[in-house]
């Protein structure tokens, strides 16, 4: 009986030794898998177009004050009669909220023309200013464009980042699963030869009378349920194969199946998780892409309750212009004397009476003022929660992956000490099996815990709001 362990004992163990060292036809590290997000993955060129567009934005809004060269020409003839021809041009350069620089030139002829039309034979230049001195002065809807645009600018750039954080920790998250299932399946394949190999021997060791017909039963329950865990286990490595899969894209974004790879199975140094890198992690807090978003939320609101304060106020619009004509048929010399006498301007005054829409409009600015303070004050506190979360599971893991080193440990004492019993005849199969089973269980927590450790730091950068840095 003892020889015939003996032999069991070295078939399991050697077939266990030969699964583990089987090498996959391909492995896909992580290093390269990340890589591959980077570079390939549409998601990133969609973050990148999300950015563009916020600066076209921007762009456009500052279109408010490029300067405005405008050409009017008006010719009407009838019966051989010209009734007018009238022609006008203008340079508008705005300088500020309700400042206009602006400089022209008419020539009006013709037999119908209104007196106020009436212009020198050579036309007329002008060069002034308009200004508002009351409404628009310090805010218009022109300033108000601009920095609504430079806004979202700064917003589409955080959203850029809150996409890439995103997307980063989701493919890390599948990886690791993939890594873990893979380690899994590889565990249980190992231990499914034993099995088999176990059986076979306790099969012809009843057929010489070594072992009772009972033990023949014993060992097919074990190698029939872990040939059961061993399907379940192929399929879970193919499912999380396949959401890996959802990261892999080729050049020209076309996506690409993961056929026969693997992953690689590392087993690195926890983080360290202490107090002086939680310390540091709560400092950049203020600057997480999702925290930014609501204080750009807060000033874009705050310049428009400063808009509809501004709405509150009377138009008071007033222009002046210096007028000047060729000199003779020359167009290259013109007359600019005479300013006291040569000009136009004008004043335009407007004031709502009730000023119910400025006076709405300015109340409704400032509730959504107070409420994205609300708002960011609150995702503030969330951060910090998340990250104190992610902390405290980081630090659990690391122990708890320590903790259970060493009970893996321990059960292969077990396991060794009840296979020396079962050899003297001091122990049974089914005690075998049990010792084997908690082993296996401790080496599948083993794994899943390794594989946390490995995603915790991920999850406490992406807490952070500075996993995309780590991939730039």
């Amino acid at each position: 009986m003892k020889r015939l362990f003996a032999l069991l004992l070295f078939l399991g163990l050697g077939l266990g030794a030969a699964v583990r060292a089987q090498s996959p036809d391909s492995i896909l590290t992580r290093a390269d898998f990340v890589r591959i997000v980077q570079n390939h993955h549409p998601v990133v060129r969609q973050a990148t177009l999300t950015r563009e567009q916020g600066r076209f934005e921007y762009m456009s809004a500052r279109g408010a004050f490029d300067p405005v060269l405008s050409v009017d020409w008006d010719n009407k003839r009838y019966n051989s009669t010209e009734y007018w021809r009238l022609f006008s041009s203008e340079l508008k350069v705005p300088v500020w909220a309700g400042i206009d620089l602006k400089a022209g030139y008419e020539q009006n002829t013709g037999t119908y023309i209104s007196n106020e039309r009436t212009v020198p034979a050579n036309g007329l230049a002008y060069a002034g200013i308009s200004m508002d001195l009351l409404k628009n002065l310090l805010g218009s809807e022109r300033i108000l464009a601009v920095q609504q645009g430079r806004m979202m600018r700064d917003i589409s750039a955080n959203e850029q980042k809150n996409i890439l954080n995103d997307l980063f920790l989701h493919a890390e998250e599948a990886y690791r699963e993939w890594s873990r299932a893979y380690e899994n399946r590889l565990l249980l394949e190992r231990y499914t030869e034993i099995s088999r190999v176990r059986f076979d021997a306790v099969k012809r060791g009843y057929e010489t009378g070594a072992f009772p017909a009972i033990d023949t039963t014993e060992a097919l329950i074990l190698l029939q349920n872990r040939q059961y865990l061993l399907a379940e286990a192929q399929l879970d490595e193919i499912r999380s194969r396949n959401q890996v899969s959802l990261f892999i894209w080729a050049d020209g974004y076309v996506p690409v199946e993961l056929q026969q790879i693997y992953p690689e199975v590392s087993r690195g140094n926890a983080w360290n998780f202490n107090q002086d890198s939680l310390s540091s992690a709560q400092g950049l807090l203020p600057q997480h892409p999702e925290y930014l978003q609501k204080n750009l939320k807060v000033k874009m609101y705050e310049f428009e309750r400063r808009y509809a304060f501004n709405s509150i106020l009377p138009q008071l619009q007033v222009q002046y212009n210096f007028l000047a004509e060729p000199v003779g048929n020359n167009p290259g010399q013109w007359n600019f004397t005479g300013f006291h006498n040569n000009f136009k301007y004008g004043i335009h005054f407007k004031y709502p009476i009730l000023m119910r829409e400025g006076l709405g409009k300015y109340g409704s600015t400032k509730a959504k003022l107070e409420s994205s303070i609300y708002d960011a004050d609150i995702k503030l506190l969330q951060l910090k929660t998340k990250l104190n979360n992610v902390f405290n599971e980081g630090s659990t893991y690391a122990y708890q992956t320590d903790l259970y080193t060493s009970t893996v440990n321990n059960y292969q004492r077990l396991l060794d000490a009840e296979n020396r019993k079962f050899g003297i005849g001091e122990s049974s199969l089914f005690l075998l099996n049990s010792r084997e089973s908690k082993l296996i269980e401790s080496q599948q927590k083993l794994i899943e815990l390794t594989n946390k450790n490995a995603l915790a730091r991920i999850k406490f950068l992406h807490a952070t709001g500075n996993l995309f840095e780590k991939y730039q």
